[in-house]
């Protein structure tokens, strides 16, 4: 192994002192224990020393010093934690050495760098919850954010509730919503990195999680369709409509019994639209745009034959959120949630069927990779600025004054043109070691070939950043104003819009009535 010599530069006095600390019991199987680490940091020429736990609970002195535990609980984990001394974990430590990076400075214990990069907020979690996410995120090399800040990567939460600031920020900024078990999990495994897109997806929040749904005037197959719906996305179905239990009614008419009695127990009403609009978009939706009856008919946009939206429907926003009013849903309603249940088995079904040993174990393995550079290839369209002359949109604007845009997946010809077009809308002009900073706000990504392994960063900064097609940078040109990049994502990385084609693939196929 290579000299150590960045292990400890981040510290101003440069600590000469490092020990390992002999704990009984040792560190879990498979993970690097002290006998390990000792050895290797030996190796290095770091001048390690070895001491006991007896000698860690005499340890009043923390000036210089770096003590390496292999577990963090116990006496000695306890004792130096209380005198504020510097305190790593022998995964990290081992990384480190190994990529001879540095150690990270901070004045809190850091165990692993299995949520390096990650950084998460809360919302819905008791102040107990709360504290221990907080510490476990730090001890996995991550940021802990109280209110949820443009820094902020994902999204803890109990369930997805619109009522929730944080959540219906996550959903305007697109960033993942993730159960309470991801950190649970990420604790157990700290070798593994739990950011990967497979198993933050894993660990999404199902939407209708914490939901207990009921019908009314639906018929028999389509009942069973949307019973199917609620269950694959967390929630629980229920034939009863109990008070004090049930959180939603779903009911197209506004008549029934259940339906009065949903009115006066103050449940949520909603129409089969919002079990399926949810389920495409992949989040909870507001349910106000969704109430059964004249006023949300006299807003629909009259599309026969057709329930899901289309291209063309219009677009309403609540908070941001974009939500699409279209028709009411014809007679053949049960086909279509039949459609919908079926072009729901997405990855994150597949990844549910999977433990999360399985999981963790196909990551570590690379297998079962997209090739992301085919599926750019698929989606390659010509150049819009080919026969275009930059000089010709006019003088500066700042339209997208604020904004930090990486363009990639063009050519050096017009690279240029599109470095102008920049200039004229007065956004920073990023490059691709920028690709991780928090000044980047939109990726472009153009129709010339790009490396797998940029394409695959691009996919994960995809849940944090928008990825848009050059024509959202042409029009906010042409409009001299920031248009909407939900209207311009590149379908690489927009999964409600590959959801919906599909859906309109199976709807209008042959042999299709349509719904």
């Amino acid at each position: 192994m290579q000299n150590a010599t960045n292990l400890t530069q981040n510290f101003s006095d440069n600590p000469t002192i490092i020990n390992v600390v002999d704990l009984t019991p040792a560190a879990d199987e498979g993970l690097p224990d002290a006998g390990t680490v000792f050895k290797a940091l030996k190796n290095a020429q770091v001048g390690p020393r070895r001491i006991t736990e007896q000698e860690c609970l005499q340890v009043t002195n923390k000036c210089g010093t770096i003590y390496i535990l292999p577990t963090f609980d116990g006496r000695a984990f306890e004792h130096l934690r209380a005198q504020r001394c510097r305190i790593f974990g022998t995964p990290i430590v081992m990384k480190y050495l190994h990529e001879n990076g540095r150690l990270p400075k901070e004045d809190f214990p850091v165990y692993s760098a299995t949520l390096q990069g990650a950084s998460i907020c809360c919302t819905g979690l008791n102040s107990r919850e709360r504290a221990e996410v907080l510490e476990k995120v730090r001890w996995m090399g991550g940021r802990f954010h109280g209110d949820l800040t443009e820094k902020v990567t994902h999204l803890i939460a109990k369930e997805c509730d619109m009522s929730s600031e944080k959540y219906r920020v996550a959903v305007r900024s697109k960033l993942p919503v993730m159960k309470k078990d991801w950190i649970d999990e990420a604790w157990k495994r700290p070798l593994v990195d739990m950011t990967s897109p497979e198993v933050i997806e894993y660990f999404n929040l199902p939407i209708f999680s914490k939901l207990v749904i009921t019908v009314s005037g639906l018929s028999i197959d389509a009942r069973n369709e949307v019973s199917r719906l609620i269950e694959r996305h967390g929630g629980k179905y229920s034939g009863e409509m109990k008070r004090g239990r049930c959180t939603h009614l779903v009911a197209d008419k506004t008549s029934g019994d259940k339906f009065r009695r949903a009115k006066q127990w103050d449940i949520k009403i909603v129409t089969t639209k919002w079990i399926q609009k949810c389920s495409i978009k992949g989040v909870r939706l507001d349910e106000r745009h969704f109430l059964p009856g004249s006023a949300m008919r006299s807003t629909s946009r009259k599309s026969p034959g057709l329930s899901v939206s289309s291209p063309f429907a219009t677009k309403n926003t609540f908070h941001g959120i974009p939500s699409f009013v279209t028709s009411t849903p014809s007679p053949k309603q049960s086909d279509a949630l039949s459609r919908i249940a079926e072009n729901s088995s997405t990855t994150h079904d597949k990844l549910r069927l999977l433990s999360i040993e399985q999981l963790v174990s196909r990551h570590l393995s690379g297998s079962e990779r997209k090739n992301l550079v085919k599926i750019q290839r698929k989606y390659s369209v010509a150049d819009p600025i080919e026969n275009l002359d930059p000089m010709s949109f006019g003088t500066f604007n700042n339209c997208l004054d604020g904004c930090g845009v990486l363009v990639c997946g063009v050519t050096d010809t017009n690279m240029v043109k599109w470095k102008r077009m920049l200039n004229i809308t007065g956004a920073s002009r990023c490059q691709i070691q920028d690709i991780q900073s928090s000044r980047v706000t939109h990726i472009i990504l153009g129709p010339e070939p790009v490396e797998e392994k940029l394409l695959q960063t691009i996919e994960k900064r995809s849940t944090m950043v928008a990825v848009v097609t050059l024509d959202w940078l042409l029009q906010c040109v042409v409009l001299r104003r920031n248009c909407p990049s939900t209207d311009y994502l590149h379908p690489m990385f927009d999964k409600s819009a590959q959801n919906e084609k599909e859906m309109e693939d199976r709807v209008h196929r042959p042999g299709s009535d349509g719904i």
